[in-house]
């Protein structure tokens, strides 16, 4: 019911769709998965609500939810859809010290997110990175 509801979120209301999302969830007693929190991350990244999102992503942590490349890639949309990228070095670290593999799409999103912001240094330095670090091929979008 929790994801029905998540899903359901109307554009103009997703912060209120995830806290009612959430609170279903809570009542049970349990408390929301990587899949919810990837959702509403999703959801709020849509918006550019990046306050928002980076609440969400900070709870997500202190819960101790394990993150994953979808977590980072809507972490790196709503940077984008921001233009705002002044988190993304937590995020990274975060990448490193939780051990989220890189892949192409990630790469792109971050890639996507620097741009965004106007941040052509950084994003050279993270496509130089691709290859030499991550070992990976550019493809299309890059």
């Amino acid at each position: 019911e929790a994801i029905r509801i998540l899903n359901a979120a109307r554009p103009k209301s997703p912060l209120g769709a995830v806290r009612d999302a959430f609170a279903l969830v809570e009542e049970k007693g349990y408390h929301p998965s990587r899949v919810m929190y990837n959702m509403a991350l999703k959801l709020l990244a849509r918006k550019g609500d990046l306050s928002n999102v980076f609440t969400l992503y900070r709870e997500m942590r202190a819960r101790k939810v394990r993150m994953d490349v979808y977590t980072y890639a809507h972490m790196f949309n709503a940077c984008s859809m921001a233009q705002n990228c002044q988190d993304m070095d937590e995020l990274l670290s975060d990448m490193e010290r939780f051990r989220v593999p890189w892949n192409v799409i990630l790469i792109n999103s971050a890639l996507k997110a620097y741009g965004a912001a106007g941040k052509v240094d950084r994003m050279e330095a993270l496509f130089d990175r691709m290859e030499l670090s991550f070992g990976l091929e550019p493809d299309v979008r890059t």
